[in-house]
Order: C-alpha cells, then sequence, then structure tokens
C-alpha cells in the first residue's frame, strides 16, 4: 500500500515537471512586466517580446532604450554586421508608439565610412527620442566618422542627464549656431569626453543654457579639442571634473599653447583637476569647496604658481586628495615659499577645515626628506585632521611608519597605509 502511494506521488511530481509553463512573464501583471523588460538591452527586450501574443504589445512601447552594436564581443567587426545593427535600431524606434514617454536612450555605435549607420543616422534616431520627453541621454561614438549633433538636442525641456562621449578622436562635434537659443532647464548632470565643438563660443552657450546643472565632467583631448578658451560657468554647479589629456612640455621653463581653462561657479563644492593641464588655470570661488582631487602634472617650474594660488584659496576644505607628481609640486613652490617659511606670514587657515587626507605616491616617494617633509607640514597644520590615508606600489620603510605613526598619534587622528596591487595577467 506504501509503495503504491509513493508510486502516486512520483507519477504526479513527474506531470508537473514536464508540465512547466515555460512563459511565466505571460501571467504577470502589465506594470511587472514593462519594469522587468526595461532592465534588459534593447535587443534582449524585442526578442522576449516575441515568446507570446500577450507579450507583443510591449514591443511598441519600450521606454528604456540601449543599443550597442558591440553588444556581442565574440563577433568581430564587419560592415554587414554594421549594416544589420543600423537597420534593427531604424526598425525598432520605427515600430514605437509616439505618445509614450522615453526615460532613457543610450547608444553605443563604431561608424565607417563604408557601411552601417551615417550621421544622418544618428540624428533621426536622436531627433525621434528627443521629442519624446527624453530624460537620460548617453551617446558614444566611435570609429572614423564625425557626428555634428542637432540642435534640438541642447533645446530639450525634460533633459535630466547628457552624456556625450567622441571615443578618443573627439567624434561628436557641437556646432551650436548663435541664433539659436539652447535651452535644458532640468538638466542636472552633463559629461562632455573628448567632445569637438566649431568654436569657443559653442562652450560657452552651452553652460549658458544649462541653470539647473549641478555636477559636469570634462574630458579634453589635445588632439582633437581646438577651443582656446574653455571656460566652466554655472550658477547651481557644485561638482566638477576635468580631465585633460596634454602632452607636457618638452621644453624647460615653456608651457604648451593651449589656451585656458577657467572654472567659475558660486556654489562650488567638489573639484577634480587630472593629467596635464592648461597653462593658463583659473578656478574661483574656491573657499566654498570641501572636497578636492589634484592629480596634475606640471609644464614647468612656474606653472606651481597656479597651484599655489588654487591650494592658498581653500579655506573650507575638508577632503583632500594628491598624488605624486602634485606633491613634488606642492614642496618645490609651496613649501620653500616665503609666505609659508615665515610662520608669522603662514595662513591659519590653510587646512583648519581638512579632516581626511588621501596620498597616493610612487615609488620611492619616502625615500625623500623633502616630500615626507612636505607631509608632515600638512598634517602639522591640519588641526582637525582625522583620517590620513597613504596608498603606495611598494612597502613603505618601517621607520618612515614609526615616525608617521608617532607624529599621527600626537592628534586625534588614524593613520592607514595601503598598498596598491597591480593587475596579474588574469584579470586584464
Amino acid at each position: 500500500m506504501a509503495s503504491s502511494s509513493r508510486s502516486n506521488k512520483y507519477i504526479n511530481l513527474s506531470n508537473d515537471i514536464h508540465n512547466v509553463n515555460p512563459d511565466r512573464m505571460s501571467d504577470m501583471p502589465n506594470n511587472l512586466i514593462a519594469n522587468i523588460l526595461s532592465l534588459l538591452p534593447t535587443k534582449n527586450q524585442v526578442v522576449t517580446s516575441c515568446v507570446s501574443t500577450r507579450l507583443k504589445p510591449f514591443r511598441a512601447s519600450i521606454t528604456n532604450f540601449d543599443f550597442d552594436d558591440e553588444y556581442y564581443p565574440h563577433q568581430r567587426w564587419s560592415g554587414e554586421r554594421s549594416e544589420r545593427f543600423r537597420q534593427f535600431v531604424t526598425n525598432v524606434l520605427a515600430s514605437q508608439e509616439p505618445d509614450i514617454s522615453v526615460a532613457k536612450f543610450h547608444l553605443s555605435c563604431t561608424m565607417s565610412k563604408f557601411s552601417g549607420a551615417t550621421p544622418m543616422d544618428i540624428n533621426s534616431w536622436l531627433s525621434g527620442v528627443v521629442s519624446r520627453s527624453l530624460k537620460d541621454l548617453c551617446l558614444q561614438i566611435l570609429g572614423l566618422v564625425p557626428v555634428t549633433l542637432l540642435d534640438s538636442v541642447f533645446q530639450s525641456p525634460t533633459l535630466v542627464n547628457l552624456n556625450l562621449d567622441g571615443g578618443k578622436s573627439g567624434k561628436i562635434v557641437i556646432n551650436l549656431d548663435e541664433n539659436i537659443k539652447i535651452l535644458l532647464p532640468q538638466l542636472k548632470m552633463l559629461q562632455l569626453i573628448c567632445v569637438n565643438y566649431v568654436n569657443d563660443a559653442c562652450v560657452t552657450r552651452l553652460f549658458k543654457g544649462c541653470p539647473e546643472l549641478q555636477e559636469v565632467v570634462v574630458e579634453r583631448n589635445w588632439n582633437s579639442d581646438s577651443v582656446i578658451a574653455y571656460c566652466i560657468s554655472g550658477p547651481k554647479l557644485r561638482k566638477v571634473t576635468v580631465i585633460s589629456a596634454v602632452l607636457p612640455s618638452t621644453q624647460p621653463n615653456q608651457a604648451l599653447n593651449f589656451g585656458s581653462l577657467q572654472i567659475s561657479c558660486p556654489m562650488l563644492e567638489y573639484i577634480c583637476l587630472w593629467h596635464c593641464f592648461p597653462y593658463d588655470l583659473s578656478v574661483k570661488y574656491l573657499s566654498g569647496i570641501t572636497e578636492a582631487h589634484f592629480r596634475m602634472k606640471p609644464h614647468d617650474r612656474n606653472y606651481a604658481h597656479k597651484l599655489l594660488n588654487i591650494v592658498r584659496g581653500l579655506t573650507s576644505i575638508k577632503y583632500l586628495s594628491l598624488s605624486d607628481p602634485t606633491m613634488k609640486l606642492y614642496h618645490d613652490e609651496i613649501i620653500n615659499h616665503p609666505w609659508w617659511m615665515d610662520p608669522k606670514s603662514r595662513p591659519k587657515w590653510l587646512w583648519e577645515h581638512l579632516t581626511e587626507l588621501y596620498i597616493y605616491v610612487k615609488d620611492g616617494f619616502f625615500m625623500y626628506i623633502d616630500k615626507v617633509q612636505t607631509l608632515v607640514s600638512i598634517l602639522r597644520e591640519a588641526k582637525a585632521l582625522k583620517q590620513v590615508t597613504i596608498e603606495t606600489l611598494k612597502e613603505i620603510p618601517s621607520k618612515t611608519k614609526e615616525n608617521l605613526i608617532k607624529y599621527v598619534g600626537l592628534k586625534d587622528c588614524s593613520i592607514e597605509f595601503i598598498r596598491r596591487k597591480l593587475p596579474s595577467l588574469d584579470e586584464e
């Protein structure tokens, strides 16, 4: 009897396994289905919507678009593949309901002179989604063909995030005619990665048309960026990051003629200056900055005075990150400066708000007494310092560690030493 019962249970379990419904999404509420599909790349959204007639209507109401012609990395780029990608994007966008708003449109496309998407295709796609109350636009253009963006991209009343990436060759071109009014009233986040501008006025007019902008990331490429006076401004800009891929001068005491960089933001709280920078560097409204990251390489010794003027204005700094070249620059031209050497003239407010200090240094930093003096000098001046983090590639000499720990121990402050690990061959 017991044997018969176990046999029946086995038969029922077996039937349940074979009768599993593979289309479980069809039983879900519409809003849940829409949310699940929105998390997938667009190609997967389209494929999934073909599973059943229940899901087909969602194919025409996609709100999050994510197109990437490198989505399948095992497939090599070819003219045929590029053409298929162009047709896919065109067909998907053409099948959408025009009255449904678009939350996100991300597009990464490699442009070729011989096949695939053209600048006209790119602008046609952008025009369609921008007109549907787009909020988040991310555009990456790679390859050999430049794309000059339509004015409508910079006249969107709903756009909140705008990310333009022109690749290493700067294949995204901005040409803002003076007769066209730039209006991005809701834009909060702007990223301009290796973008090419027709003239300096394009940069000025772009920032002027973003009254609510709060954060900007700019990467300038010395090989494609022709702007002479690059000015970043905004009444509500709080975070500014500038990466400048400028080659250092090969001639001593001679700066490259790369124009100027000006940052003028009354509400600025965060600043990050990365890599090599133009000789004419100006940052206004320094007193409100509470977090600063400097990884700067000087063109020449006179360039250090630009950093000096910035450092002297950081009266509210709480978190400071310095790289090895910046530390050397700091010591050579600031620690030895007359106003620093004289305790009576040295401004007491320079580091009084600093609570956290991060320093990344390369090999041999702690072998030079002058660099160690730079660090100790900062520690001495920073009365409110709570945390010091020092990251290196090689182990710091134990005696140097002991001296730093001993000095920091006299204050209500902790110090942490981190050894950065080089990536292994398997990780690369």
